[in-house]
């Protein structure tokens, strides 16, 4: 809800003044709660599966793959940006543009971006997925965070299309959501 650009929109018609600190302290705020979600949940002990050796040493092949996915993403864009202290930055020195919402907009499709639209939740979904041992506590965060991502997605994709048209829109035809496929392009026997 807090990254819709209808409550951006609101931020800046009713509290122009804080949207410049609208991004740092949605992340802040990102952050806070997934603290107290590892405080608060309640974390049994059941065990979904333990990968025995050579078997459990397999994960570690898609985690690094994950990581240095991860790391190449991160590459791609500003993460002073990304985390809400450029805008800041803008506002002291009286170059925010409040039309912006938050932070400059750039259409990424090269590097990762080829691989899918959103290769940080791709690459994030596999370092958290492919672990050596599972509990139900870590599985039910998996599925959670996994289901937040895929959900997410569609409303980050209103909003590119929103900014870019019909760039995106094409950028979309050709390239997977998450997976580094389509969905729509595979075709059962």
């Amino acid at each position: 809800m807090l990254a819709l650009n209808s409550t951006k929109n609101y931020i800046a018609i009713k509290y122009p003044e804080y949207l410049p600190f609208y991004r740092i302290g949605f992340v802040a705020l990102a952050i806070i709660l997934f603290f107290l979600y590892f405080i608060v949940t309640p974390k049994p002990d059941i065990i979904i599966y333990d990968l025995l050796p050579p078997f459990d040493l397999l994960t570690l092949i898609p985690q690094l793959i994950a990581i240095i996915g991860l790391l190449y993403t991160l590459r791609q864009f500003d993460l002073k940006e990304f985390m809400g202290y450029e805008q800041i930055k803008r506002w002291k020195n009286h170059s925010y543009n409040k039309q912006e919402l938050d932070e400059h907009k750039t259409l990424h499709i090269k590097g990762p971006y080829r691989i899918c639209r959103h290769p940080l939740y791709l690459f994030t979904i596999m370092l958290l997925g492919f672990r050596p041992y599972m509990t139900l506590f870590y599985f039910l965060t998996f599925l959670a965070t996994t289901l937040y991502f895929y959900i997410g997605s569609f409303y980050e994709e209103r909003k590119l299309i929103e900014v870019f048209g019909s760039q995106y829109i094409e950028y979309q035809k050709k390239t997977g959501r998450i997976l580094p496929f389509k969905l729509s392009n595979l075709r059962i026997l």
